[in-house]
């Protein structure tokens, strides 16, 4: 007598189908995001070694960086597009020109350090925006790793800033917010530096590397709360560990 063997229900199989859907809503995403976190921490990674060899070819062409003419006649587009094309893109490799302030965004989707910021794409497709004011002397840096046009970049997720203190020329380029005997657990919650806060008129700032808000500034607390997180995965070897607020 000729045995068949037992087949599944169609009741087990939508029950097996079920549990493996469950699984895997509840995985995916996880998965995905992490991936996305080592796509973007690559991407910084690379970019910011590109512009740091920038300048040490720079620095070999036109000597000492303190003799450098860092500040030009005044805070203007002129000032940012003279330094970057004098200093740093000539050893860069560049695709496009994307132009002056909001201009990066509309012209190559990426997020502009100012207003006076002189924008550019990269052959690597990240952004580069750089501006170098009279007042403060410090260069500002943009790096921007997740290009999308007409839709807000995050700062420590798809935007990484940089700077050149004048204060410390020696140390090359160093993550926004640097700042010495600072630790990792201040870095996270918040601190003061003295860089100059245009938008409020003072000469320093608290900034944090917290969850993203409605805005980036916290008026109850007077903190930019993602202004430090580009330092956060810079002294995490640009990795994004567990507790980073991506």
């Amino acid at each position: 007598m000729r045995k068949f063997a037992k087949a599944f229900t169609l009741a087990e199989v939508l029950i097996t189908l079920a549990i493996v859907g469950i699984v895997a809503a509840l995985t995916i995403p996880t998965l995905i995001t992490d991936y996305q976190k080592r796509v973007t921490a690559v991407k910084v990674r690379k970019s910011y070694a590109e512009l740091s060899q920038a300048l040490r070819l720079a620095q070999a062409e036109y000597g000492d960086i303190n003799t450098w003419k860092t500040v030009f006649s005044s805070d203007n587009a002129e000032n940012s597009r003279a330094f970057a094309e004098n200093y740093i893109t000539p050893y860069m490799k560049i695709a496009k020109y994307c132009g002056v302030g909001s201009e990066a965004d509309e012209n190559c989707g990426s997020s502009s350090v100012g207003a006076y910021s002189s924008n550019y794409l990269l052959s690597n497709g990240t952004g580069l925006s750089i501006a170098a004011y009279n007042a403060s002397g410090i260069i500002n840096l943009r790096i921007t790793v997740n290009m999308k046009t007409g839709k807000n970049k995050i700062p420590g997720t798809d935007s990484f800033d940089f700077v050149i203190l004048p204060d410390a020329f020696e140390k090359g380029i160093l993550p926004y917010g640097y700042t010495q005997n600072i630790t990792r657990e201040e870095i996270k919650s918040g601190y003061t530096v003295n860089y100059e806060d245009r938008n409020h008129q003072t000469n320093s700032i608290r900034i944090a590397c917290l969850p993203v808000e409605d805005s980036d500034y916290n008026e109850d607390t007077e903190t930019y709360v993602r202004h430090s997180c580009t330092y956060l995965l810079f002294v995490d070897n640009f990795v994004f560990k567990e507790d980073y607020p991506y």
